[in-house]
């Protein structure tokens, strides 16, 4: 995390596994059922930024996740899993006229981009594992209060 202002910071993170396959009969595939998968990503990270005004009262979350593409093999789920990538999205304001208490409005994968055989392209939902469902996006509102 990098705090640029004392109303702006910045995150970012990232991840790399030198090996997503254990292939023990080196056929190229992880779909033996002699090979291990790590069912995971090589690599995968973030990046995203917090403004957070007090004299306003608003705050803005912003937050972009990109994961590669991986082999899986588990039980009988073998295929490829595609990469990824989605925008978080956050946004509150501190009611002046109630002290502590807050609204907000956050949007999870709220923009979705999947890899696929000719590009990029937008998505309506995240498959992170062969057989399971699809993820979607998830819009959340809050009234919050601290005391």
């Amino acid at each position: 995390q990098y705090l640029a202002t004392d109303r702006l910071s910045l995150t970012g993170t990232y991840s790399f596994v030198s090996d997503e396959c254990f292939d023990f009969n080196d056929d190229g595939s992880c779909s033996d059922s002699g090979d291990i998968a790590l069912n995971a990503p090589q690599n995968k990270g973030s990046v995203g930024f917090r403004w957070d005004d007090e004299t306003s009262g608003i705050t803005l979350d912003g937050r972009l996740r990109v994961t590669d593409g991986f082999p899986m093999n588990s039980g009988v789920f073998i295929g490829d899993v595609n990469g990824h990538g989605a925008f978080d999205a956050n946004i509150a304001y501190r009611l002046p006229w109630v002290a502590g208490a807050t609204v907000g409005l956050t949007a999870t994968n709220l923009i979705m981009i999947e890899s696929a055989d000719d590009g990029l392209e937008f998505s309506d939902g995240i498959r992170g594992f062969v057989g399971a469902p699809f993820v979607g996006r998830m819009i959340l509102a809050r009234l919050q209060y601290e005391f």
